[in-house]
């Protein structure tokens, strides 16, 4: 069983030969400083015979301002630092009419993959294909600040629901864009977790929540597009960030996910989302 295969028969629940490891992301100094003399992070990712390599989508920066930070396609200013991410700052969306004026940028500009297609031509059949994205949360929240999105959950849910439309649907359309170039496993990377939390007698670990408690993906027509889209016959694996179980049989990070078309399932009703999130209020 090569790596390829065991990572397939552990998203499976099969058996794997033995326990697949595998590095969503590697901050590329850390790289160089785990394996001199490595081509890149997926080289690195190689060498240290890691059960998979990945990457994921590029935006490039538009503008540099003289402070140091810059805009990047999305319209988000940043402020570099040493870490692998650099911070957001400021984003375009603070009004209703802002949300409705902005357009993402295009999911299906050249290079929008990044590495993709290099990392698939020379690892496809070897390692897992893995590929990192975020589904409709955090680039909301990069758009509008984070503190505004939440408190616009109440106040102005309309402008949510339409910056979390347009963030989701360019984001479903370079993960389907991905999967045609060969990702066999899509990690979504807005940390999605079960609203139950972590609990010693449920069995379940830690979570992140990047959602109001109000906010319920079983009532959330975008939960249901970006967590439990419909079996096809074309289904890589899609990994919710936060949201695994200790008990094999209940791994519900695990979906398959569409490709065929540009629309998602379940598109209709989306604009009843706010009343829905507001429903848990008491």
């Amino acid at each position: 069983m090569n790596s390829a295969e065991r990572v397939h028969a552990a998203l499976r629940l099969q058996q794997p030969d033995r326990v697949p490891v595998v590095e969503f992301v590697v901050d590329e100094k850390v790289a160089r400083l785990a394996v001199p003399g490595c081509r890149d992070v997926a080289d690195c990712m190689d060498r240290l015979d890691m059960d998979g390599v990945g990457c994921g989508a590029r935006f490039e920066p538009v503008l540099n301002n003289a402070d140091g930070s810059y805009v990047d396609e999305w319209g988000v200013t940043y402020r570099p630092g040493p870490e692998a991410v650099a911070h957001p700052i400021r984003g375009p969306i603070r009004t209703l009419w802002d949300a409705k004026a902005y357009t993402p940028p295009d999911p299906d500009a050249p290079g929008r993959l990044g590495q993709l297609p290099e990392l698939v031509e020379r690892y496809r059949g070897r390692r897992a294909i893995l590929f990192h994205h975020r589904a409709a949360f955090m680039w909301s929240a990069y758009l509008t600040g984070i503190d505004n999105i939440l408190m616009n959950f109440l106040a102005e849910p309309e402008t949510v629901e339409i910056v979390m439309d347009k963030v989701l649907e360019c984001n479903m359309r370079i993960v389907r864009r991905a999967i045609r170039a060969g990702a066999e496993v899509i990690i979504m990377g807005d940390d999605y977790g079960q609203q139950s939390g972590a609990d010693d007698e449920s069995g379940h670990l830690p979570t992140i929540h990047s959602a109001p408690a109000h906010s319920n993906d079983r009532d959330d027509p975008r939960g249901r597009r970006r967590l439990h889209p419909h079996l096809t016959k074309q289904h890589p694996f899609l990994l919710r960030a936060g949201e695994f179980r200790r008990h094999g049989r209940s791994l519900q990070a695990v979906r398959p996910i569409p490709v065929a078309g540009d629309r998602s399932p379940g598109v209709s009703g989306t604009r009843k989302a706010g009343k829905r999130f507001r429903r848990g209020l008491p």
